[in-house]
């Protein structure tokens, strides 16, 4: 990523700070990818998580457009699948969003706003 960028900015940024700091960053980046990958495959806050899954797969995307050996494409229809998920409520239908939803006794109206939204 920081020879095959497309971005000088993403190039610089893992160049001077994620690299010398790899140790930090290494099991925060396999943290949230578990994370991600564990809630979508129980359907729990689907929404969030396939935001964020696509935050990583765009990360990648950009980062490697121009890596000897690479088809940037099939980062981009990778990209494709966690927004399908967060845009259409997967969790919902058969996932643990649904039973979060159903059991939804939240009174303030604040409070079922941000539900609705993560789930």
């Amino acid at each position: 990523m920081g020879k095959s960028a497309a971005i000088p900015l993403q190039a610089d940024l893992v160049n001077n700070i994620v690299l010398p700091h790899f140790y930090l960053f290494a099991p925060i980046v396999y943290g949230l990818e578990t994370l991600t990958a564990i809630s979508l495959l129980l359907g729990i806050f689907v929404r969030f998580w396939g935001f964020v899954g696509a935050a990583q797969i765009l990360n990648l995307w950009l980062g490697l457009y121009n890596a000897e050996g690479e088809w940037p494409w099939t980062y981009f229809s990778l990209l494709v699948l966690p927004l399908i998920f967060a845009l259409h409520h997967y969790g919902r239908s058969l996932g643990v969003d649904a039973i979060i939803v159903a059991r939804s006794t939240v009174r303030s109206k604040l409070g079922s706003i941000i539900l609705a939204e993560a789930t």
